[in-house]
């Protein structure tokens, strides 16, 4: 009879135990991912200077103006023939 059980009771504990490192890992990065956007937060409300924050809405968001044309400049090496 204990020998039925065993193994599903080892399986299930293995399983346990696996969820508990997994939470572990998520729940770290969690709290990374929160200092990242306290980070964040606080880089834009010290931004004062309406240029400044344009600058990183353009840059690093990639906004555009409303009726604003973007143009992207392409360098192709020309080959050899």
């Amino acid at each position: 009879m204990i020998n039925f059980f065993f193994p599903h009771i080892y399986r299930s504990w293995i399983k346990l135990k696996k969820l508990d490192e997994d939470m572990l890992i998520l729940y770290t990065r969690i709290q990374t991912l929160q200092l990242q956007i306290e980070g964040y937060k606080n880089r834009i409300g010290d931004m004062d200077d309406d240029f400044q924050r344009e600058k990183v809405a353009r840059n690093k968001l990639q906004m555009v103006k409303e009726q604003e044309e973007i143009y992207r400049f392409i360098n192709k090496k020309q080959e050899e023939l």
